[in-house]
């Protein structure tokens, strides 16, 4: 089993982000990322540039846009807990979703090239948590108002995947006529 990645206490999280914890239902962080990530992929692989434009109303993102979403949010997780693993003083702002989706203009780009991003997003997240030890995935920070701990930080961005993912499958491929 990779890592020492025990299921974050009810203090190491805000309510909000225990939803994502949850998800997971206590199994490994990165254990329940190798099955996440290649079924991510797996749906969103097969998909052409301009199915990938779809959006399933008006003022919902794009599967790009969604898929935008889920790699700034990673990397924003990501640099939350490198701020707090090395003991950086102060709390982190929060960030506008769905203003940094447009200005981060994944609307523009290749599908193709997104797609790569996510997955060097992703292997690059899996190696560095890899090299964590236990009492730095215990440490504590602030973040947006919020306690987090390093640890509970890998297991939000897993379980935000896994939310992301079922409304992939719930809301966006029923209507391109994908049953991935």
């Amino acid at each position: 089993m990779p890592g020492p990645f025990p299921v974050p206490e009810a203090d190491d999280a805000s309510t909000y982000f225990q939803t994502y914890i949850r998800l997971l239902g206590g199994e490994n962080p990165l254990e329940a990322d190798a099955r996440i990530h290649a079924h991510t992929l797996s749906m969103l692989e097969p998909l052409s540039e301009e199915q990938s434009q779809f959006r399933y109303a008006p003022d919902k993102w794009s599967i790009r846009e969604w898929l935008g979403h889920v790699i700034d949010c990673e990397r924003v997780f990501n640099f939350r807990a490198l701020w707090i693993a090395r003991g950086a003083e102060g709390e982190l702002p929060g960030f506008d979703q769905d203003a940094w989706v447009q200005i981060g203009r994944w609307h523009e780009r290749s599908f193709r090239d997104s797609l790569d991003i996510y997955r060097d997003t992703r292997r690059t997240t899996r190696a560095w948590y890899l090299g964590r030890t236990p009492e730095e995935l215990q440490r504590r920070g602030r973040a947006n108002n919020n306690t987090l701990t390093v640890n509970s930080l890998l297991h939000i961005l897993i379980g935000h995947e896994l939310h992301h993912q079922r409304v992939l499958e719930a809301r966006y491929l029923p209507a391109l006529g994908s049953t991935r």
